[in-house]
């Protein structure tokens, strides 16, 4: 049913807590491919070197931890995990992944608990969702 799974992940404890019900998910559908994701919003050009680059490796550097968490709270899985690190906003970055990628299910983090989007869902009404429910991934 769910053969492409999309984990988009913060590094918080709901995002580490949806890294674990999507590693399950996997488990359970016998997914061919998870992949995770983590946006960050884009480095101001203003900054000027050498703090442009020390920008860019700490924001790299923490991302790099995040998707090092989720994969350690997903486990192992059937199917391959793919990571991507993407620059700018969580919102359109998940959805272009989705859309790209062919995902049949994003899962993310929210503020309560976990969300599981099939993709009926957020196809039909991914704009409107997204300005009616920002995520904090």
């Amino acid at each position: 049913m769910f053969e492409k799974i999309l984990l988009s992940v913060d590094g918080s404890d709901h995002a580490l807590r949806a890294a674990k019900f999507a590693g399950e998910l996997a488990r359970q559908m016998k997914s061919e491919r998870l992949r995770i994701v983590v946006s960050f919003e884009p480095i101001p050009p203003y900054l000027g070197e050498p703090n442009m680059q020390s920008a860019i490796n700490a924001r790299l550097e923490e991302a790099q931890g995040i998707l090092h968490a989720a994969e350690q709270a997903v486990g192992s899985i059937p199917g391959e995990i793919h990571t991507e690190l993407i620059e700018g906003s969580a919102a359109e970055a998940i959805l272009d992944v989705a859309r790209t990628r062919e995902s049949d299910v994003i899962v993310m983090g929210a503020r309560a608990a976990w969300v599981a989007l099939p993709r009926r869902c957020w196809e039909a009404s991914a704009k409107r969702w997204w300005r009616m429910r920002p995520a904090p991934c």
